[in-house]
């Protein structure tokens, strides 16, 4: 959930499955700030996920509205994988490069997101240039679809570079008393997204 705020009166409230936010709160201008840890990679906010969404006007009598899309950046990355077959790979996503460990791998291949009916492709060697993580911008639409279902990111696949004989497979090893839903996990750092296996 994000927490919607006005600072200088403290009107504040979280979101609703829906992404939805009811304030109510005194006539005039007031400035509206939304926080989440995700946010901290979105341009604009402060390293504590706190963004400023700008004024709304609130009337007597009147529902006044306000509509915020955040475009939320992944850090892409992965690590040889300990178990399993030689040669697989581990990817990981982070929303801030503090959470990128000094082991990281460069991350190749291609970042699949759903949007709408179709999918949007991210070559993840060009998002990461020299870098071992590859910074991705998701698409603004990314997740509204499936506002109230199960996590979007669990949508994210990706698939191997050309040449590459690996085949992905999404992770399903929670750690007991984890949370489920992998966006709340970033909160706390980076996450298994899924591995690549020979």
């Amino acid at each position: 959930p994000h927490k919607a705020s006005h600072s200088q009166t403290n009107y504040s409230g979280t979101t609703d499955e829906h992404g939805m936010c009811h304030v109510m709160a005194n006539v005039g201008e007031h400035q509206v700030q939304l926080t989440h840890p995700l946010l901290a990679g979105c341009g604009g906010a402060s390293d504590d996920g706190a963004l400023s969404c700008g004024g709304v006007n609130c009337t007597f009598r009147a529902a006044s509205e306000m509509k915020v899309v955040a475009t939320i950046k992944l850090f892409v990355f992965t690590t040889p994988a300990i178990s399993g077959p030689e040669g697989s790979k581990i990817v990981w996503v982070c929303v801030r490069m503090g959470d990128v460990p000094r082991d990281a791998r460069r991350a190749s291949g291609t970042l699949e997101v759903p949007v709408g009916r179709g999918v949007e492709c991210i070559d993840l060697g060009r998002a990461a240039g020299g870098s071992a993580a590859a910074l991705v911008d998701l698409p603004a639409s990314f997740g509204l679809e499936a506002a109230g279902a199960a996590c979007p990111l669990d949508q994210l696949t990706v698939q191997a570079q050309e040449g590459e004989p690996l085949a992905w497979c999404a992770n399903d090893d929670t750690q007991p008393g984890a949370s489920n839903c992998l966006f709340s996990r970033l909160a706390t750092g980076a996450a298994v997204l899924g591995v690549l296996k020979p």
